[in-house]
């Protein structure tokens, strides 16, 4: 009977001994499914604040690297300049600017939203904070922008009230910022 009590107390302290271990194992694996849970949610989360992925157009115009600075299809911007210091010799190399009218890629979409709000804004720069704030929300709700741009810059106005500088830093964070909402990516 020492015999059969012995490896009983065994048996029990054994189970004692995995127990804590076992109760470590079940919490670890607890975390780990809420830190799995909470990164879904912030992950649906982001997902549900991401502009459409159709926001811009897709660009139709194909730029030709080839184009003749001058030439109907490559009007000069900035007329050719030297590059460095000094006037250019006959070897040195000129940079020429040009503008390819028709294209029409996100960037060149979004530089066209970008002039029509800051044309509209041009002649309030002397104006008092609250009518800047006036302007700014609707020259954005006038631009040529996406219509879910305007309506984000909308929605966050609403937010700001007339503080111009709240307004100016949601502009920033929508349109202009490098991960702004509206940028378009390429």
């Amino acid at each position: 009977m020492g015999e059969d009590q012995t490896s009983g107390d065994d048996k029990a302290e054994a189970t004692a001994a995995r127990a804590p271990g076992g109760r470590a194992l079940i919490v670890l694996v607890f975390l780990i499914l809420a830190l799995v849970i909470a990164g879904l949610a912030w992950w649906v989360l982001q997902m549900r604040d991401a502009p459409p992925d159709d926001l811009w157009e897709v660009g139709t115009h194909e730029i030709d690297p080839d184009c003749v600075p001058g030439s109907a299809a490559c009007p000069v911007l900035i007329s050719p300049r030297p590059i460095g210091h000094g006037s250019a010799g006959e070897d040195d190399m000129v940079l020429t600017a040009v503008r390819y009218p028709e294209l029409d890629d996100p960037i060149a979409q979004w530089g066209a939203c970008m002039d029509t709000v800051l044309t509209c804004l041009a002649p309030t720069a002397d104006s008092t904070p609250d009518d800047k704030s006036a302007a700014l929300r609707s020259c954005v709700a006038a631009a040529d922008c996406p219509q879910a741009c305007r309506d984000r810059f909308a929605d966050r106005a609403d937010q700001a009230g007339a503080d111009l500088a709240r307004l100016m830093a949601e502009f920033d964070a929508i349109f202009v910022a490098e991960e702004a909402w509206c940028a378009p990516v390429q």
